[in-house]
């Protein structure tokens, strides 16, 4: 099998290949927990909101650590919807022989011949570039799954103590009935 300056064979590209589908997977499905748990704790912290208004009693303590604990996940699924990649981009205007060719920004600053020219007589830089690009979206990954446990941590905090609330306060509406 014929190899590269990277010491890549066919069979090392289709690997390379199948991790970053891999991880760009990952990355949509953990994109769709923290969506569904948006909506879950926007729609609690509603619902705490509206007991308060129904019952008319004065903001008990425990609703303030109820709607902390939904607000903090909250918080936690909103800021993993803004991918934050580990290397921090330079400012620098895009150079057309070494920009990465897996971010849009780049690719989308050459003309078709340029991509066409470096994608047909640079094997090793789109290798390099697909290296970088899946370490890269490998950490993003990571990052909205470390959110998503906290956030779900806070959610479960939230609707246990939510329990424990309602059913204090119904145990407590029999005894004085």
């Amino acid at each position: 099998m014929p190899e590269n300056t990277l010491g890549f064979n066919e069979k090392s590209q289709e690997n390379l290949k199948e991790v970053y589908n891999a991880i760009r997977e990952s990355l949509k499905f953990i994109e769709a927990k923290h969506a569904g748990l948006v909506a879950i704790n926007s729609g609690a912290i509603f619902g705490v909101v509206s007991v308060y208004k129904e019952t008319g009693a004065l903001f008990h303590w425990s609703q303030l650590i109820i709607l902390a604990c939904f607000s903090l996940s909250l918080l936690f699924s909103l800021l993993a919807f803004h991918p934050r990649p580990k290397q921090k981009k330079k400012n620098n205007p895009i150079v057309t022989g070494s920009s990465n060719l897996l971010y849009s920004e780049n690719l989308a600053s050459m003309n078709k011949d340029q991509f066409k020219n470096i994608i047909q007589t640079n094997n090793t830089k789109v290798l390099e570039d697909m290296l970088s690009w899946t370490h890269n979206t490998a950490g993003v990954s990571a990052r909205k799954y470390r959110l998503f446990r906290n956030a779900v941590r806070f959610t479960t905090v939230g609707v246990a103590l939510a329990i424990v609330v309602a059913t204090n306060y119904t145990i407590c509406l029999i005894i004085t009935n």
